[in-house]
This record gives C-alpha cells, sequence and structure tokens, in this order.
C-alpha cells in the first residue's frame, strides 16, 4: 500500500524523520533572525505604512485588557508581507522560492511559550517543504505564477504543524487546504503593484489557518500536488511532482538558502554582484565608475523575462529591473533601500537606456541551479571591464552567516533611526535551545 501514499504523506514522514542536530538549529535560529529584521525593515517602507494602518484599524484599543491583539492568523498575514515589503527576505535559489516570508511569520504567531527547539525545528520543516515542492514545479509555473502565493502556504502549514503536534493524517489535510488556497498571479510586475506583498502574507495565513483548522478534524485533499486535480496539474506545465521527494540524504535545504545581500528581486544578484567587481576594478584604475558609456549585460533567459523593465515608475519597478539595478550597482558607493526611494530613481531612470541585455545559451543551460551574469562595461577611458558573477551567496558556515546579520541590522536601524538591538542574542534559541519561545517583535 505504501506506493499509494499520497505526496504529501511521503513529504510529511520524509520532514519529520529527517534527523536535526543542534547545529541545525543554530543555523536556522540565524534564518529566523534574518526574518525579524525584513519584518522590521519592511515596516518603513511605502507598503508597510499601509499595511499597518490597515491593521491599527482592526485592533480594539478599548480591549478588556488593553489595546486588543491582532489574531494569530492576522498577525501572520502582517508579518508576511511586511517580511517581503523590500526584497530583503531570503531566497532558495534551486527552487526560486523566498521560504522565510511565509514560515517565519506562522512561528511568531503560534510558537510563543512552546521551547525554542521546537519552533526551530518547525523553521527547518516549513523550509523543506516550501523548497522541495518549489524544485518540483518547473519553471513553467514560475512565468505566470508567484511562487511565494503558490507554494508558501505549503511551508507555513508544515511549521505549524510541527508546532501543533498534529498527526501525519492531520498534517496532510492541513498540506492539502493549503495548497488548494494556492493564488498569486505575476500580473503585479506591470506597474508594480502592492499586490506582490499580499501573496507573501496571504501565504503565511494560509498554511496557519490550513493547520489550526486541521487540528479540529478540517480534512484536505491528500493528492493536492500530484492529483488530476491538484497543483501540478493546474498550473505546472513541465512540473514533474515525484520529484519533491529527489535526494532523501540531502542536508536539509535551509543550507542552500541564502540571505539577501541587496533590497531587489534576485533575479538582478548576479548583474550586481559582477558590476561591483568591474566597480572595485575601475577604481583600482583610478577611474570614476560613474563615466561609462554603455553597460552589456549577459545572462540567463528566466531573468531577462522577469527583469527586463527599462522603464521604471516606482519603487518595485525599479526592484524588479536589470537595468535600473545595473546602473545603480555602478553608481552608488553602497546599493541600499535609499537607492531605490523616488530621489535615487529620478537620478538614475534616463541611464537606463544605456544597459543591453542579451540571453546567454551556456549561462542559461545551468539555470537554475546556477544564477549567473556576465557584465561588460564600456568606459568612457576607452577600456572596457568585464566580469562574471553568481547571485547567491550562500552561507553554510554559521559564524560567516552571523556576521553577515550583524551587518545588515546596523543597516536596517541606522536607516531607521532606532536604537541597535542585538537581535542575534534577543531572539530566544541563541543562549539555550531549550528556552521558552518568548518574543516580540520590537517596534
Amino acid at each position: 500500500m505504501a506506493e499509494h501514499r499520497s505526496l504529501t504523506a511521503k513529504l510529511t514522514e520524509y520532514i519529520r524523520d529527517k534527523p536535526v542536530t543542534d547545529s541545525d538549529l543554530k543555523a536556522a535560529h540565524l534564518y529566523l533572525v534574518d526574518g525579524v529584521l525584513n519584518i522590521i525593515a519592511g515596516r518603513n517602507s511605502e507598503t508597510g505604512r499601509k499595511l499597518l494602518f490597515w491593521g491599527e484599524a482592526l485592533r480594539d484599543p478599548e480591549g478588556e485588557n488593553g489595546p486588543q491583539q491582532l489574531d494569530p492568523a492576522r498577525s501572520a498575514f502582517l508579518n508576511g508581507a511586511l517580511c517581503h515589503a523590500l526584497q530583503l527576505d531570503d531566497l532558495h535559489q534551486t527552487s526560486s522560492t523566498h521560504p522565510g516570508c511565509a514560515v517565519i511569520p506562522a512561528l511568531l504567531a503560534l510558537g510563543q511559550d512552546l521551547p525554542a527547539r521546537k519552533v526551530l525545528t518547525a523553521l527547518l520543516h516549513g523550509y523543506e517543504a516550501v523548497t522541495r515542492i518549489g524544485m518540483a514545479t518547473g519553471a513553467g509555473h514560475n512565468r505566470t505564477w508567484h511562487n511565494i502565493g503558490t507554494i508558501g502556504p505549503f511551508g507555513a502549514a508544515m511549521a505549524a504543524a510541527e508546532l501543533l503536534n498534529l498527526s501525519e493524517d492531520q498534517t496532510v489535510d492541513a498540506l492539502g487546504n493549503a495548497g488548494t488556497q494556492a493564488a498569486g498571479f505575476m500580473g503585479f510586475l506591470e506597474k508594480g503593484v502592492d499586490a506582490l506583498h499580499l501573496h507573501a502574507g496571504r501565504a503565511a495565513e494560509a498554511g496557519l489557518v490550513s493547520a489550526t483548522l486541521a487540528s479540529v478534524g478540517f480534512t484536505g485533499p491528500a493528492r493536492v500536488l500530484e492529483g488530476p486535480q491538484g497543483l501540478f496539474a493546474a498550473t505546472c506545465p513541465d512540473g514533474v511532482p515525484h520529484t519533491v521527494m529527489d535526494e532523501p540524504e540531502a542536508p536539509w535545504q535551509l543550507y542552500d538558502t541564502s540571505l539577501r545581500r541587496w533590497p531587489a528581486c534576485g533575479h538582478t544578484h548576479p548583474t550586481i554582484r559582477a558590476l561591483r567587481t568591474i566597480r572595485e576594478e575601475i577604481i583600482k584604475n583610478e577611474f570614476d565608475p560613474r563615466n561609462f558609456s554603455r553597460v552589456d549585460i549577459e545572462t540567463y533567459q528566466a531573468a531577462i523575462d522577469l527583469c527586463d523593465r527599462p522603464a521604471i515608475t516606482n519603487m518595485c519597478t525599479a526592484m524588479f529591473s536589470l537595468q535600473y539595478t545595473a546602473i545603480a550597482a555602478m553608481m552608488f558607493d553602497e546599493i541600499t533601500i535609499d537607492c531605490f526611494e523616488s530621489s535615487a530613481r529620478e537620478s538614475l531612470i534616463g541611464a537606463c537606456q544605456r544597459v543591453n541585455l542579451s540571453p546567454s545559451l551556456d549561462i542559461s543551460m545551468r539555470y537554475p541551479q546556477t544564477w549567473r551574469a556576465r557584465a561588460t562595461v564600456h568606459h568612457s577611458s576607452g577600456q572596457k571591464f568585464t566580469a562574471e558573477a553568481d547571485g547567491a551567496r550562500i552561507q553554510p558556515i554559521t559564524s560567516i552567516l552571523e556576521h553577515d546579520l550583524r551587518a545588515k541590522a546596523k543597516r536596517i536601524f541606522a536607516r531607521l533611526e532606532m536604537d541597535e538591538v542585538d537581535l542575534i542574542s534577543k531572539v530566544p534559541g541563541y543562549s539555550s535551545l531549550d528556552e521558552p519561545f518568548v518574543f516580540t517583535v520590537p517596534e
């Protein structure tokens, strides 16, 4: 009978049987810290302020015990949307997913007072579900569907199921109902509208709601992935469902998830990294990196399909533009959120016409395992400078990851003019994996 079990049942058993070490949990703790940082940063964005205004309108300021807090589902929605608001959340390159903005808000909403070990185990489980399903869906899915909204709910549901101690059957129900809420079109890119962040919020909320409903017996479709009317049949023209279970001996997919260094779509990061290398070389030659006539970018077709965007109308379109991020990489000493604000955009928009994009066959053949770009800058001195780079920086070494997180926190708190908080030590699980998870995101 085992061969007739649904993919969600097999995935649940696999994830729960996968060994978890203290080292795995310490790594998970740092990804949780990164998610909290992204929520804090997202609050001070144009989209974030709209979300917070919406959230405040739902609270009862005259509650019996003081101002009423949002219920867990609405809290997960709000934090999920905020986490993705500035394109700073983590990226699993092979699946093209952002696990943190779906999984972490569900943990923050349901994990209070549980042992930190339990919460961090749930994070590992949620990331594994998102990324394994995401790797199987195929490139065709991502051309029209925003996979934060379609795949993210599975991760939030799997994480919540761990926190709620759901049985395997209940978890299959939770995943089924998470999957049946899969939603979110890439149409937000046409004008860079706020709906992008709605997808992240709904993913966190849908997963949490699905798991809590399953805890009281609410059933869901077991074959939500591979069934004839399931996710793959409906949305994945080149998806291969059974590959969800490929490479069972692989490490946790968390270790293939990178932190984003720059606030822009991950498909722009190979170009940014190549141009930052060129910028350093130009400065070493005692030239001004801002004086160039043309930038040529060769990259994989999927990056061009998504981010060929020379016309910039707002922050979102700038963050999803290879042309704009290429110019920003050459013009600014540091690429920060401020580089995408209106004043910066106005000074750079005209220069986007100096960027030429072309697909590279050899680079495209290595996608999605490798995201790569080759950049050539034609400098006004008459010299040409060329560099190639991958986009993601994978940090399996905890000490390197911790160093990067502290630097990221410093930038975010300085921009917000907030007193810097040592979140790495404040988020439970740093001092002891067995301490209770009692934590509120600083405001």
